[in-house]
């Protein structure tokens, strides 16, 4: 599926146990640096981590719970992107949007959850290669900051694809359904 592949380096991922909690240990490589990205391992039979993510609907952090492997294919096709070619403080975004695209044309669509997923991801990514240069925290409104600056990309280049989740009562249940967002923005 991704299409930059030249000389990328495969991530290595260990499981540890780190402050008394099962974690997975994913370290990459690219030209600019190497960095580490720790997650805690979610409760299940098949390899799954969870992370947080700003949800700007609620105005807080939750926990996504997503593959392992898919989470390092993910971060590595971010890194491929970015190492193909140099565009400075711009690789993030073109990242972004070369994923977003490929995202699309593989499922037609890009779901408000999958959004903030690969925003997550992004600023995880972030995160760890300012730790790894510089030792430092990307600050908390950083991060929401940054989530809102790709959200709004997002609105601007992708609205005709970008569908929301809402929720309707059926029977006693909540079941999820999908609105296209520019159907809600006339």
């Amino acid at each position: 599926m991704g299409f930059f592949k030249f000389g990328s380096k495969k991530p290595s991922i260990n499981h540890q146990i780190i402050q008394g909690k099962k974690c997975t240990v994913f370290q990459f490589s690219m030209k600019a640096t190497d960095f580490v990205i720790t997650c805690h391992v979610a409760p299940a039979p098949e390899p799954l981590i969870s992370f947080p993510s700003y949800d700007p609907r609620l105005g807080r952090y939750v926990e996504i719970v997503y593959g392992e492997k898919d989470f390092a294919d993910d971060i590595q096709k971010l890194i491929d992107t970015i190492d193909y070619e140099d565009r400075g403080e711009e690789a993030f975004y073109y990242a972004f949007d070369v994923f977003v695209t490929e995202h699309i044309n593989e499922f037609n669509r890009l779901i408000d959850t999958d959004l903030f997923r690969i925003i997550s991801e992004i600023i995880l990514m972030m995160e760890a290669i300012l730790k790894a240069r510089v030792k430092e925290q990307l600050p908390e409104q950083d991060k929401i900051d940054i989530m809102h600056s790709y959200i709004n990309r997002t609105l601007t280049k992708f609205a005709n694809n970008f569908y929301i989740t809402k929720y309707r009562r059926s029977n006693f249940n909540i079941e999820p359904y999908l609105v296209k967002y520019s159907d809600t923005v006339r």
